[in-house]
């Protein structure tokens, strides 16, 4: 919006999280635009950016919102393989690289798992995983992280 974006990809952005189509759901979206307003010094409904009464987002509703809604949904996904991911590196990390239980609530375990993660995403390990087994998961983090 403050870099005068067009207002349906305004308002495809605002939907990411929340659902366009429930009205329960509708009022988050309009509460980021009209925050979002007050930032960019713009009138929302004058802009375009939500409907004449100011409590809606325009009409009709542009699919393309819908869709950048759904493709926000990879949590369903993603939350889970997170956190699994992250127990199998756990183990790797009591193993091969000498943390203890107690490493594993610190910046030492926290430490490993983002430069881990930042070389590989824990999407793809958990790929390894699923495909290759916890050997192959193993073996990709340490060929990231030589253990000392």
């Amino acid at each position: 919006m403050y870099r005068g974006l067009r207002p349906d990809v305004v308002v495809a952005v605002a939907v990411s999280h929340d659902h366009a189509g429930w009205p329960s759901e509708e009022k988050k979206p309009v509460g980021y635009i009209k925050a979002a307003a007050i930032i960019a010094g713009k009138d929302p409904i004058k802009e375009g950016y939500l409907a004449p009464d100011g409590e809606t987002l325009p009409l009709p509703r542009r699919p393309e919102s819908f869709l950048v809604h759904l493709g926000d949904h990879d949590f369903v996904l993603t939350s889970g393989i997170s956190s699994w991911t992250q127990e199998y590196l756990k183990k790797v990390a009591l193993s091969d690289y000498g943390l203890t239980k107690a490493d594993l609530d610190s910046s030492k375990f926290y430490n490993l798992r983002n430069y881990v993660y930042s070389q590989a995403s824990d999407m793809h390990l958990y790929q390894i995983l699923v495909d290759q087994g916890y050997d192959a998961f193993r073996q990709a983090v340490l060929d990231i992280v030589i253990p000392g």
